[in-house]
């Protein structure tokens, strides 16, 4: 059976077809959340999670690549969740991996609400810095398009980090400001262990963050993106970068990461 080309995208028809029987099954079973329906139906046309993944991506247990890393003490609080945040299997697994490395700086791009920032410093020791950038309002001008659904143009003007301000470890975490398009990263250069991409998921901005990342990473350093492969401009762009980095997806999840970051000499 011949590999399904990368650019491949699922036929329309089968698009339809799948999200019709989604959305009956939702409104028989939750005939009170046809909006939640309609909204997770926008969401499967706009990111197919369906996508074959890149030759070079290789799909895993991350059991395999950190042995033991969901059998340590994970702490989790204050899980409740809006639309944009992780899912709760998807922050156990950040958590999980923050805790396996515990490194002394993290910078996070796409701060939110804070909720998976505030399990990243829950999973870290207490002289960990984390650093988290986010736009200071969501009508803040870009310098490349961030790519809004209709469902994120109509949020409230959420504040950023929001869920990790009056917690017990507040005081590890620094709030930036910023399009991380024009952002000066030179205080962070090879001072930062543990980099979180989640931020816009444009093309542009995936790719600009990365390399952002590139210059902030310790020799030896870990990355993890969030939706892949879901997500059209992380698909696109880490498809490109795994020829030249070890990615990895982690099976079950939106998420990728990328262990033992080698600065080109």
């Amino acid at each position: 059976m011949n590999k399904p080309n990368i650019s491949q995208k699922i036929p329309a028809y089968k698009r339809f077809f799948r999200c019709i029987i989604i959305f009956l099954f939702n409104t028989v079973f939750f005939p009170f959340r046809v909006k939640k329906s309609i909204s997770f139906l926008n969401h499967i046309y706009e990111f197919d999670p369906l996508r074959p993944l890149h030759d070079k991506v290789k799909e895993v247990e991350i059991e395999e690549i950190l042995p033991g890393v969901y059998r340590q003490n994970i702490n989790l609080f204050d899980l409740e969740s809006k639309y944009g945040s992780m899912t709760l299997q998807e922050i156990y697994t950040v958590a999980a991996i923050a805790r396996n490395f515990n490194p002394k700086a993290i910078f996070e791009f796409g701060t939110f609400i804070g909720v998976t920032t505030l399990q990243m410093a829950l999973n870290t020791d207490d002289d960990t810095k984390i650093y988290t950038l986010n736009l200071l309002s969501t009508g803040e001008d870009t310098k490349y398009d961030i790519g809004k659904t209709d469902e994120e143009k109509n949020l409230p003007d959420l504040q950023p980090g929001s869920r990790f301000k009056d917690s017990k470890v507040a005081g590890k975490i620094t709030q930036l400001y910023g399009d991380s398009a024009v952002f000066d990263f030179s205080q962070f250069e090879n001072k930062i262990d543990f980099v979180l991409v989640d931020a816009s998921h444009e093309y542009e901005y995936v790719k600009n963050d990365t390399e952002k990342t590139f210059g902030m990473l310790k020799q030896g350093g870990t990355i993890v993106w969030h939706d892949y492969p879901n997500s059209p401009g992380v698909f696109n762009y880490l498809n490109e970068l795994a020829g030249e980095l070890t990615i990895y997806h982690i099976k079950d999840t939106h998420l990728a990461f990328s262990l033992n970051f080698n600065k080109e000499p």
